[in-house]
């Protein structure tokens, strides 16, 4: 899965992803759709497969991680919401917010990875796609939403 991003000073980074963040990045994307189109994120995530001709255990994250986020979606934007008690939801860039749902919805239906690395994917691949403010933005309402989705599941 190879990247170019353009930097907002226009430099230029090829980053190639493989492994566990590949699986997360498809995740994103699927989530990403979902919320822009409302295109089904299982459906979306065979596209990708399609697309980016995944391995087994790449995919199978991929899986998870939107099987987590459709069985707990309702949670997941409850706690969110919660979180960003004085923001208006609208306001959250919707790449950070498929970027937050994916880490929730892989520290629910993943336990096999530590929470901690959750998060800090998250935070490297809003460094890598998002803003120059949304690797904090991110890492902040991550640490308050797992706390709370803990408590609730």
């Amino acid at each position: 899965m190879w990247h170019l991003i353009r930097g907002s000073s226009g430099d230029e980074k090829i980053y190639n992803f493989s492994g566990r963040r590949k699986g997360r990045m498809m995740a994103i994307e699927a989530i990403y759709r979902f919320r822009l189109m409302k295109d089904d994120p299982e459906r979306t995530l065979l596209d990708i497969k399609e697309r980016e001709k995944p391995d087994v255990n790449e995919f199978e994250l991929a899986q998870k991680i939107v099987k987590s986020f459709k069985d707990h979606a309702e949670t997941i934007e409850r706690v969110i919401n919660e979180v960003l008690e004085n923001w208006e939801p609208r306001r959250v860039l919707l790449l950070d917010r498929a970027i937050i749902e994916s880490s929730l919805a892989e520290i629910i239906g993943v336990p096999d990875v530590p929470i901690p690395v959750s998060i800090d994917e998250a935070i490297n691949i809003a460094r890598i796609y998002s803003t120059e403010k949304s690797p904090q933005f991110v890492n902040g309402v991550l640490d308050s939403a797992w706390r709370r989705i803990r408590e609730i599941l």
